[in-house]
């Protein structure tokens, strides 16, 4: 991803939490209410009703992140020069595949961070069964996949400085082993074996990639099983409206499907004091496709990143639909953030 694209974000984002903070604090501290008490600030309401919205809900920072190349897909390029073979033909998905979504690199641009370029080359092997590359997410310049040899690897280059690459994936496990194989990662100096049990129930990580060149570095790795009903991806922004002051925050972005298509978006609102979380889903039209409630939980060893996870109803909210899990981060002091999780319908 190009840094001057996250420099463009960077002023839009800041302009923005600064206009939205300042909402939050005006509408917590009327009528008496007090910042720190568990009393929530107006814009509750906002997400507590059964109405359309507007596309994007109004929102430019949503319209950036669906409109901007950098935080789509694109097929996945092959190495220069390389020998014209054939892509790796991808059959249909299998009843029991598994989708990962993987990120690595300094999730939220810094230009505090200009480099050096990070090496975040590597691979990833199932021990029985097969792996695809579906789909590359901010690949550019000299970043591409690798051909392997065997449908149980994928292999691919990437290079960063203060921004990310990453892969949408799927795995097609061997249904007599599945329950003992594992998936082998290494992106760059970041290594680690899981489970693909654990892949395929809804599974979430945040983590450091261990590079000295890039101490803010993580990778984030999402993942769930197919679901008949229906499955997919939550992607976007994080944005901190004040948590210090009884305010919580906002997430924002993509919803998608397992296969990276855009299905619509989400807008959720959380607030630390009432220990709560509240939003909507809604197409590209503004139309509501469903309420969302539920909670959210800050890292105990890092109050900038969390967990959050909702509820999935209806436009009456009462029969559930589904539900949302996801991940977030904040990187600098722009008190802007990333986010990433699953979805799942029932």
């Amino acid at each position: 991803m190009k840094p001057s694209n996250w420099s463009n974000f960077a002023r839009v984002a800041l302009s923005a939490v600064i206009a939205l903070a300042v909402a939050a604090f005006a509408a917590g501290c009327g009528a008496g209410s007090s910042p720190t008490s568990t009393t929530r600030s107006a814009d509750w309401n906002y997400y507590d009703n059964a109405n359309n919205e507007a596309p994007y809900f109004g929102d430019p920072e949503i319209k950036a992140i669906v409109a901007d190349p950098v935080y789509n897909y694109a097929d996945a390029p092959m190495a220069p020069g390389a020998p014209d073979a054939p892509p790796t033909s991808v059959p249909p998905a299998a009843s029991d595949s598994i989708f990962v979504r993987v990120l690595w690199g300094h999730l939220t641009y810094d230009p505090s961070d200009p480099g050096p370029k990070r090496n975040y080359s590597g691979t990833m092997t199932v021990t029985s069964g097969q792996i695809y590359i579906l789909r590359t997410v901010a690949f550019e310049d000299n970043d591409y996949e690798i051909t392997t040899a065997d449908t149980n690897e994928i292999a691919w280059h990437s290079t960063i400085r203060p921004a990310y690459d990453g892969l949408l994936i799927r795995i097609d496990p061997n249904a007599a082993t599945e329950s003992t194989d594992l998936l082998n990662v290494e992106i760059g100096a970041y290594h680690t074996q899981i489970a693909l049990a654990d892949l395929a129930s809804n599974y979430l990580s945040l983590e450091p990639t261990g590079d000295p060149n890039g101490p803010n570095d993580m990778v984030a790795l999402v993942a769930h099983e197919i679901s008949a009903a229906g499955s997919g991806f939550v992607f976007g922004h994080w944005r901190d409206l004040g948590a210090d002051r009884g305010y919580g925050g906002l997430f924002r972005g993509r919803w998608e499907s397992d296969s990276g298509d855009l299905f619509g978006h989400e807008r959720i609102r959380y607030w630390p004091a009432a220990g709560e979380a509240r939003g909507k889903y809604i197409g590209d039209d503004g139309v509501l496709k469903g309420r969302l409630r539920g909670s959210f939980t800050l890292d105990k060893t890092d109050s900038e990143s969390g967990t959050y996870a909702v509820t999935w109803y209806d436009r009456a909210e009462t029969g559930v639909l589904g539900h949302v899990d996801g991940i977030y981060v904040k990187h600098g002091d722009f008190g802007f953030g990333f986010s990433m999780g699953n979805w799942s319908a029932e």
